[in-house]
């Protein structure tokens, strides 16, 4: 197989990917803020925790994203959009 198809599979893959790239770092980003929230709101002083309250679990409820609405159309709109986009009337 040529390596040109190989690499261009491989750049088709990576742009394909790269919008769930940016979700899962957002996710990750709101799950940090979230432990790190928890984390500063505990009730005991700084200095006074101890062991057994540092290694505690912590429950972090993660919220759903909501899924974008997509316009749905069929083809033959699609195309009657498409030949009205220059018509300026």
């Amino acid at each position: 197989m040529p390596l040109g198809a190989i690499f261009t599979g491989l750049f088709l893959v990576s742009l394909l990917l790269k919008n769930e790239v940016v979700k899962f770092n957002d996710d990750e980003r709101l799950k940090n803020e979230a432990i790190k929230r928890r984390r500063s709101s505990v009730l005991d002083p700084p200095g006074k925790h101890t062991e057994e309250t540092s290694n505690a679990p912590i429950i972090i409820k993660v919220a759903e994203r909501k899924p974008k609405i997509r316009q749905e159309e069929t083809a033959e709109e699609a195309v009657e959009a498409w030949r009205n986009e220059g018509d300026p009337n």
